[in-house]
């Protein structure tokens, strides 16, 4: 009984507004519920939005933030 009323109170991750939605241009909305991103995700699929994909908000921020120079260096590091 007592582990059931923990689990109750524990959210998933996919309730907690922690993703975003990216494409190949920029970060198109964050702090999103994932439900909210599938959905945002449809609608600018829709619209024509290439290279869509859900991520955290963590990990969308690493992507904004990269510099010219440090993606080419990442390139050339995984293509080696």
């Amino acid at each position: 009984m007592e582990v059931e009323s923990i689990t109750a109170t524990i959210k998933s991750e996919l309730d907690e507004k922690r993703w975003s939605v990216v494409s190949f241009d920029r970060r198109e909305a964050g702090s999103l519920t994932y439900a909210q991103a599938v959905k945002l995700m449809s609608e600018l699929d829709q619209i024509g939005v290439a290279g869509l994909c859900i991520v955290t908000d963590q990990a969308a921020e690493r992507i904004v933030n990269c510099k010219l120079d440090d993606c080419q260096l990442a390139e050339n590091i995984s293509s080696n």
